[in-house]
């Protein structure tokens, strides 16, 4: 069996090529699910805005592919939801909260903050 041996820049390019994928994957489940609501971003708005949302989805220790996408929805909420000062204070509460996994963050909004619908409705991984 023989080994490769990869240095680092040809891991970080790996790791930039996925990271691309996964945008792009991402923008377009959005397109699908929320066409009004993306109608009015250019491609590179859109690529731009997921992958903010994923930077800082990762900086909040929410890293696996499944919890990114329930994280990047959370701008896609129902506008009754966005526009209550209330909940948007205790979606950030609990997304804040690292002590938690964070599927147990986004399950616990789905249970507790808001119908599983609203956010899981196109989650599937």
């Amino acid at each position: 069996m023989a080994v490769m041996i990869l240095r680092r820049e040809q891991i970080e390019l790996l790791q930039q090529a996925i990271d691309a994928r996964q945008v792009e994957e991402f923008c377009r489940r959005l397109r699908d699910l929320h066409p009004q609501q993306t109608a009015g971003l250019s491609g590179e708005a859109l690529r731009e805005q997921v992958r903010s949302d994923i930077r800082t989805a990762i900086g909040l220790d929410i890293t696996e592919n499944y919890d990114l996408w329930r994280f990047v929805l959370l701008r896609y909420l129902p506008e009754e939801v966005l526009r209550s000062e209330y909940l948007r204070s205790v979606i950030f509460l609990i997304v804040s909260r690292v002590e938690w996994d964070a599927g147990k963050r986004f399950d616990f909004l789905e249970r507790h903050v808001f119908s599983r619908s609203e956010l899981a409705k196109g989650s599937s991984p």
